[in-house]
Formats: structure tokens, sequence, C-alpha cells
């Protein structure tokens, strides 16, 4: 079991981006890479509200995101609005998850499309690493969309402008809370997830 140690604080890697940016990945590898045990998706956080809750009390959070845009208010942005409307959703479990990780004094990667810059609380003395991992252009999230889960979202790839827009948002996001935007290195997932745990090193050095 990862724990802090050398009374260090403990370290919170927020690692989010656009569906297909290889979120997933790069946590599994940087997990390794920085002797980080807790790590936690937030579709998992979000599979668990939908047991508790209906999906006629609140039908956004039982579609993807990219498609809950559909369900956009006529004042709202529709290629990005399922995307924050389910991140707000899901904003309070995502704080007790944190919250009750640094209790615990272990480090934790929690991974996911809800993770908006600026939406989790800032706390003293902890050490919380907001990273949006970037796609370099359209073509290359068009491959990666391609590759994920075998290809079988292809709604995805249907509204791959969605998916654009929301990695513009996300990294527009960074520039206001000063967090972390970086590509992620398409066939060196290694190497996205090393230039992570060096960031981590650095600020614990």
């Amino acid at each position: 079991m990862n724990q802090a140690t050398n009374n260090k604080s403990p370290r919170v890697v927020l690692i989010t981006g656009t569906p297909a940016a290889g979120k997933t990945t790069i946590s599994g590898l940087l997990a390794k890479a920085a002797g980080i045990s807790h790590s936690i998706g937030t579709d998992t956080v979000r599979d668990i509200l939908r047991t508790a809750i209906s999906k006629k009390d609140l039908p956004t959070l039982h579609m993807p995101a990219i498609l809950a845009c559909d369900l956009a208010p006529e004042n709202e942005d529709k290629k990005i609005w399922g995307f924050i409307e389910q991140a707000e959703i899901l904003e309070k479990s995502v704080e007790a998850i944190v919250k009750a990780t640094i209790e615990e004094k272990k480090d934790l990667i929690l991974e996911g499309i809800h993770l908006i810059p600026g939406t989790l609380s800032k706390r003293d003395n902890i050490n919380i690493f907001h990273i949006v991992l970037k796609v370099k252009d359209l073509d290359q999230l068009e491959k990666q969309m391609k590759t994920q889960h075998g290809g079988i979202a292809p709604y995805k790839l249907r509204n791959i402008d969605r998916a654009w827009a929301f990695q513009e948002y996300l990294v527009d996001k960074t520039t206001e809370q000063k967090s972390i935007a970086l590509e992620n290195l398409y066939g060196s997932p290694e190497k996205t997830a090393e230039n992570i745990a060096k960031i981590l090193r650095q600020s614990n050095a």
C-alpha cells in the first residue's frame, strides 16, 4: 500500500483530457513510474452514481458525456455542455475521494474527462498536480478514437468535433488555473508518463 513518506505531503495527480486522449494508459504507466499504487477513474465514480440515481431523474448521468451534449439548453455551447454537466454532477464525489485519500496520507492518481481544472478545491500543504493530456491535432485524435476499445465506439468518431472543442476548452482552463497542459506523445506513452513523473519529482525535490 502506497503511502506518503518522509513527512512529505500526499501527492494527488489529476489527469484529464478529451475522449481518447490516453488518460487511462498514461495513468497506469505513471503509477509505476512514480510509485503510486492508489488509482481510480472518474468513469468508475460515474458508474457508482448511476446505481443510486435513476436515468429518469438524471438522464445526462446515464449517457456518454459526448452524447449528453445533445441535451444542452439553447443558451449553452452544445459541443461541450455534456462534458461540463457531468463534471459538475461528479464534483462532490471526486472531492470526497481526494479528501479521504489525503486523510489516509496516501498518494492518488485520479483520471477521467470529468476533472476540469479549477473544479477541485485548493488545499493547503497538499501537492495537487492537474495534468491535461493533449492530442496533437484532429487527425491524431481520429486515429486514437479508431484504436480505443477496439474501435467499438463509433459515436465518438461521429462527434469528434465535440471532443476537439472540449480539448480546446480544457487547454484554456489550464491557463486560467495554472494547471499543466502536456501533449501525449503518440507511440511513446512511456515517455509521456515519465515526463509527468519528472514534474512530480522536481516538485518534491
